[in-house]
């Protein structure tokens, strides 16, 4: 411990000097203490200066310098698959057999490590709850979360206790690669190939129109099953639409039948895909699935209208392909002859410029929503004309790198955990440099960010300026994000959705119901109901002073009921995970001495990832345990692991040193000895019968 001070140190001597002059003035008149005894006429003038010079040495400010060493066991990891997959081979390795066997694992090697728990499938967590459900098994997406956890931290080995089945994500064995520490595996499951018979997969459009013909692409696989047949049936309700007799030629089997239906009805439709089970199945769980799909009655005209061909126009083409609700049109600033007045909503990619003034006049007399994708072609002085909400002010005309963070205010539409996570991972975009400036109400999703500063930009906001619906993005480079994704994911459905929801929100008519409810009519069991729901007071302006009650109802009638949160000037309400199947739903506000009611109708899509394939892949997992030096064992054989990393010498404490600054003020005990200090001489002076 070290005492340092903020001012010259001979100062202290004023400190002492000041201790003297007040001991001096009190006792120096000796005719007072003549009856007081020697020592005690020489200790309180004493106390006296102890005590006033350290009362002004405190006045200084110093401040204590301590330095401490902290010493941080290694951390072991215990990463377990919480997926379906586990338990379904549940006679080769019971469930109990396992939390077993993890319970075990982590008191062994607590005597000597910190150990954390974590479970995983579709996302990971911290924690040891175990209940084998998870829908998707994600194992590259446990090493991230492990790795960005323990960056710089004294992570000493990770166990994974797997079945070497994945079904989302990328390639584990480069992630687990990534963690710089050995992999050690306690593999689950069964190797061998059993005779079974599964839907391996269905690609169908979750919309369609009325009164068109739509295709499914179901997938059969079968293993071990050469010479059995099978029979495909597809119905609705209990009619009977498709039927398909499947024979099986080889052991290692796959095919794919394409099946055409027609769009009868407008709703949510369920169809039952089904395969016969034959002789000697062990699995059936895989035989059959259920679909939903939404039949609307129009499609959606969408015109993206370009400066120049860019990656971007692809990217966005794809995102809009994924729902046949809309038709996507692409045309090019100075070959555009077409009447705006037959689209729904208009996309300007690197507009407007100084050659676009007669579309940008026709695209405000149509009155039509529009998106504005700014970018290095944008003629930064014409878009300002456009009067979306924010005014951009340009030193010179350059683009710069901009990062995309979410703000956590935004009430329009409602954006996942998994989104927000996702977006501050994407590459940045290229948006026009300069100072942003909002001169009418306007709602930001994403916010600029550069390097680690938060600049509070606006990157991707909404504005409702003239009764239009519009937004900007102020930044070329969408397509690296979808890439970015599906490097991270194998999947780019954040992205999708993300766009998908701005897309919805532009295109649909500001209506003059006072009450409204957003939601997303087909998700699949993994995902969370979301609902979003607006309330226009008699002025027309938002509120949600009125509390919002909604009654979800499945298909057997059973009634959960839910009251809305309210966020910023709007509602929300998260109903959580549900089981697959239909529902129907009755959202209801008292507004005043009205009763508004909204209805409507979603479907959540059952997951057929966890029962596709349940043969474990020890495979992977040894490629995993040898490309990090790791080892492997299956349970209940949990010691070669312990042996492994207590035998291994870089898994051992680290030392740190800490050196800390306070103020001695800070200190209590240092008040206390000063007022113990002032109590004795008091009580010295009041014993010698002073004052």
């Amino acid at each position: 411990m070290e005492i340092l001070l903020s001012t010259p140190y001979w100062f202290l001597i004023f400190c002492i000097l000041t201790g003297l002059v007040f001991a001096w003035l009190l006792y120096a008149r000796t005719s007072e203490w003549e009856e007081v005894r020697p020592w005690l006429r020489r200790l309180m003038p004493a106390v006296r200066f102890i005590s006033v010079s350290f009362l002004c040495f405190l006045l200084l400010s110093p401040f204590v310098k301590t330095n401490f060493r902290e010493v941080e066991k290694p951390v072991i990891a215990i990463a377990v698959d919480n997926s379906e997959s586990m338990r379904i081979d549940s006679l080769h390795h019971s469930t109990a057999e396992i939390v077993k066997a993890v319970n075990e694992l982590s008191e062994e090697l607590q005597k000597n490590y910190d150990v954390k728990l974590y479970t995983f499938g579709s996302e990971t967590r911290a924690g040891n709850y175990l209940n084998f459900s998870e829908k998707s098994t994600d194992i590259s997406g446990a090493m991230d979360y492990i790795q960005s956890l323990y960056a710089g931290r004294n992570l000493g080995s990770v166990i994974l206790v797997s079945d070497g089945i994945y079904n989302s994500g990328s390639n584990p064995v480069y992630k687990a690669s990534a963690l710089k520490v050995p992999v050690n595996i306690l593999a689950v499951g069964d190797t061998t190939v059993h005779r079974d018979l599964s839907l391996a997969g269905v690609s169908y459009n979750k919309t369609v129109n009325i009164g068109n013909n739509f295709p499914l692409e179901i997938r059969i696989a079968a293993k071990q099953s050469a010479g059995a047949s099978s029979v495909l049936t597809v119905s609705e309700k209990n009619e009977v639409l498709f039927t398909k007799p499947v024979s099986i030629t080889g052991n290692n089997f796959f095919t794919t039948v394409p099946v055409f239906l027609t769009a009868k009805t407008k709703g949510v439709h369920s169809y039952k895909i089904s395969l016969s089970t034959i002789d000697g199945e062990k699995n059936i769980q895989n035989n059959s699935t259920e679909i939903f799909i939404e039949v609307t009655d129009s499609k959606l005209k969408v015109l993206l209208i370009a400066q120049s061909p860019h990656p971007d126009i692809a990217a966005i083409r794809t995102m809009l392909d994924k729902t046949s609700q809309y038709q996507l049109t692409v045309a090019y600033a100075d070959q555009f002859r077409d009447n705006l007045a037959l689209y729904n909503l208009v996309i300007l990619h690197q507009l407007p410029s100084g050659k676009s003034s007669e579309i940008i006049k026709k695209l405000q007399v149509a009155q039509l929503p529009y998106l504005v994708v700014l970018g290095a072609q944008t003629s930064v002085a014409e878009f300002n004309k456009l009067g979306t909400g924010v005014n951009i002010s340009q030193p010179i005309s350059k683009n710069s790198d901009v990062y995309a963070s979410v703000n956590g205010e935004f009430s329009l539409f409602s954006v996942t955990d998994d989104m927000k996570k996702i977006i501050a991972t994407f590459p940045p975009l290229s948006s026009p440099f300069g100072t942003y400036r909002a001169d009418k109400e306007i709602y930001t999703l994403l916010t600029q960010r550069i390097g680690a500063v938060e600049t509070g930009q606006p990157l991707l906001y909404f504005s409702n300026a003239g009764n239009i619906r519009k937004a900007v993005l102020a930044g070329e480079g969408i397509w690296r994000w979808r890439l970015n994704e599906y490097a991270q994911k194998e999947s780019t459905v954040n992205m999708d959705e993300l766009f998908g929801k701005i897309i919805q929100y532009l295109i649909v008519k500001e209506s003059k119901v006072p009450f409204r409810v957003r939601y997303k009519k087909s998700l699949n069991e993994n995902e969370q109901a979301l609902f979003d729901a607006e309330l226009l007071n008699p002025a027309g302006e938002l509120t949600n002073e009125p509390e919002v009650k909604m009654v979800i109802t499945n298909e057997a009638g059973k009634e959960y009921s839910f009251v809305f949160s309210r966020v910023a000037n709007a509602y929300h309400l998260n109903a959580g995970y549900l089981s697959p199947g239909k529902y129907s739903f009755r959202a209801e506000v008292k507004s005043g001495d009205k009763v508004y009611t909204e209805r409507g109708e979603f479907a959540v899509n059952k997951l057929m990832l966890e029962t596709t394939e349940t043969t474990a892949d020890y495979g992977l997992l040894y490629s995993i345990a040898s490309s990090t030096k790791g080892v492997m064992s299956s349970i209940p054989d949990i010691s070669p692991l312990v042996k492994a990393i207590q035998a291994d010498e870089s898994v051992k404490p680290v030392s740190y040193y800490h050196t800390t600054l306070s103020e001695l003020l800070n200190l209590k005990w240092m008040l206390v000895i000063l007022l113990l200090l002032l109590s004795l001489e008091w009580f010295l002076r009041k014993r010698s019968g002073s004052y």
